[in-house]
């Protein structure tokens, strides 16, 4: 049986979920009200307390800060050995933040029909 290891998980896989699960547990965690983290509000996604929607709305907002700091890391030096993975990567979840925001918006008040 083989197990799941850091040793078999691709450097850009690796730092893409790490990227990932930073924003999710600080981004998503950080209450602007109250200016303070507060790791309940991380619960409240992932156990869709507030529904679906509030869900899908932060885990949108979520994965677009992660495709922008994936991005921007796949150009540091050290990264350009794995540059080509990242930047997929990155192109990935922006694009599922794309989809997801014009399906979401389109026609709205944030993206007004043409």
């Amino acid at each position: 049986e083989k197990m799941i290891s850091m040793d078999n998980i691709s450097p850009p896989l690796a730092i893409t979920l790490g990227v990932n699960a930073s924003f999710l547990a600080f981004y998503t965690g950080y209450s602007k009200a109250e200016k303070a983290y507060k790791p309940s509000l991380v619960w409240e996604v992932f156990t869709l307390k507030k529904g679906l929607n509030h869900t899908l709305v932060e885990l949108n907002k979520e994965i677009s800060l992660s495709g922008l700091a994936t991005l921007a890391i796949a150009f540091l030096p050290r990264c350009e050995p794995h540059r080509k993975e990242l930047v997929y990567n990155a192109m990935g979840m922006l694009s599922a933040h794309t989809l997801y925001s014009t399906w979401k918006y389109y026609g709205g008040e944030n993206i007004p029909s043409l």
